[in-house]
């Protein structure tokens, strides 16, 4: 049976803490000193990466409920979002790390169901084609998510982790990573320190 997003940081006047708020399709959101955004089973809310406090990605989902300490989040083919745009021959991170803005996208591939939990460096995600065809999981690295009310704010780290339906793995944008490391946008720090590293290798195992 579904729950309700739970946790127990609250740290600052602008951070937030999910509670249980008593019913199992239901939580809401404490950011400084006012309760927000009671978030129950089919609402909307939004998934952003933002980077310098720049929207660099951001999708609307459907909240579907809590699995293990897990949000449960939704998105559908033709959900309408914002997204850098790739430059042929430069990727997209050049623009990504700028003050540029995001354009209009839509989400036209398939059904994605997401799973992730406040504090974690990585969502879990199931993919299914058009046709409800299950096609395999993906793995995506990023900051710690921040839960605030019916936002669910991180960081895309690049880099990512493709399964297949025989279990096998492999990464993908490596291409993408490595320009996000000579851009600076997160620091190396040894052999296997990056972060995203490290919260690759505790998503697989």
């Amino acid at each position: 049976m579904s729950r309700i997003l739970t946790t127990d940081r609250l740290t600052s006047k602008n951070s937030s803490v999910a509670v249980h708020t008593g019913r199992a399709d239901t939580y809401k959101a404490l950011t400084g000193s006012a309760w927000v955004a009671v978030v129950r089973v089919g609402d909307p809310v939004l998934l952003r990466s933002l980077y310098r406090g720049n929207v660099r990605w951001c999708r609307p989902h459907h909240y579907v409920g809590e699995w293990n300490g897990r949000a449960g989040l939704y998105c559908r083919p033709g959900n309408q979002g914002k997204l850098m745009k790739r430059v042929a021959g430069k990727g997209y991170l050049e623009h990504w790390v700028s003050d540029a803005p995001a354009f209009d996208c839509v989400w036209d591939r398939s059904h994605v169901l997401r799973f992730m939990r406040e504090g974690d460096a990585h969502t879990v995600e199931l993919f299914w084609d058009e046709g409800w065809r299950f096609v395999g999981w993906y793995v995506n690295l990023q900051a710690p998510l921040v839960v605030r009310g019916d936002r669910f704010d991180t960081t895309d780290w690049a880099l990512d982790l493709v399964v297949d339906l025989d279990g096998s793995w492999r990464w993908k944008d490596e291409d993408d990573f490595a320009q996000a490391l000579a851009l600076g946008v997160f620091d190396e720090q040894g052999a296997g320190g990056c972060p995203a590293r490290r919260g690759i290798s505790a998503a697989v195992r």
